[in-house]
């Protein structure tokens, strides 16, 4: 049995909150497979993806060195990193901004001893649908970068939409028939009305993927609205879990 565990960029942001992840994966043997976003933002800056966009390459760099430094990366681990960056940025403006979500695999998969996958091996972009094949084997532990994938055609690197790493998440869901899609975030699961702004916000402990499309199409950012027809057609459960609050069971949807 698996589940699949993403984790969004503020659960990736800093040191601190990547070791969080890890201890998150490793507390349940069935989260056999795990995809994140690019690190987000800090009180120090914005998140790497916006770096990434404008090509802020001083502040980027920064950013990296920071990360790697506090987790105690090996120099020969470090220059790896800025060597994968200099190649994306070689290539093309989307494979430079997907160097985010790389970086971030990357780093939790030397924290946790797990295989990083690049997702150009595993989402593939045809041209009427995207596909997923699987190259791990069937007990393996894998972190794969989310938001983006490799177009077959144009032999080149595309992207999702911003917080594109949903749909990655719940497309492998579906591929593998996983027994659950776990989306960890920066609150407890989901409420009727922003928690950070509203001190008196109702909390769902359970909800409908209908419900839960609604909320997502009227603006509400807890999950990318394109993630859910996957998930709700292969009939995996989502919960929408905190990765600062793991004593919170946050939010199913099913």
């Amino acid at each position: 049995m698996t589940v699949v565990a993403k984790f969004g960029g503020t659960s990736m942001a800093t040191a601190h909150s990547i070791r969080q992840v890890a201890g998150i994966l490793l507390a349940n043997q069935e989260r056999k497979i795990c995809v994140v976003s690019a690190p987000g933002k800090t009180t120090a800056g914005p998140k790497m993806t916006e770096l990434l966009i404008h090509n802020h390459t001083l502040a980027l760099l920064e950013r990296v060195d920071d990360l790697s430094t506090k987790l105690g990366l090996e120099p020969k681990s470090k220059r790896a990193l800025i060597d994968k960056l200099s190649i994306l940025s070689q290539q093309s403006d989307e494979a430079r901004v997907s160097f985010g979500e790389w970086c971030s695999a990357y780093l939790l998969a030397q924290v946790t001893g797990w295989r990083l996958i690049d997702a150009c091996e595993v989402i593939l972009f045809d041209t009427t649908h995207v596909r997923v094949q699987c190259t791990w084997k069937k007990d393996e532990r894998v972190i794969v970068p989310g938001f983006y994938g490799w177009n077959v055609h144009e032999k080149a690197i595309q992207l999702f939409p911003r917080g594109g790493s949903d749909i990655t998440a719940s497309l492998i869901a579906a591929r593998i028939g996983a027994i659950l899609c776990e989306n960890w975030t920066d609150v407890s699961g989901v409420f009727d009305t922003d928690p950070n702004q509203h001190v008196t916000a109702s909390h769902y402990t359970h909800m409908s993927y209908q419900k839960l499309l609604k909320l997502a199409q009227e603006g509400a950012q807890v999950f990318h609205p394109e993630a859910i027809a996957p998930l709700q057609s292969a009939f995996i459960p989502l919960r929408i879990r905190n990765t600062f609050a793991t004593e919170h069971e946050g939010t199913l949807v099913q």
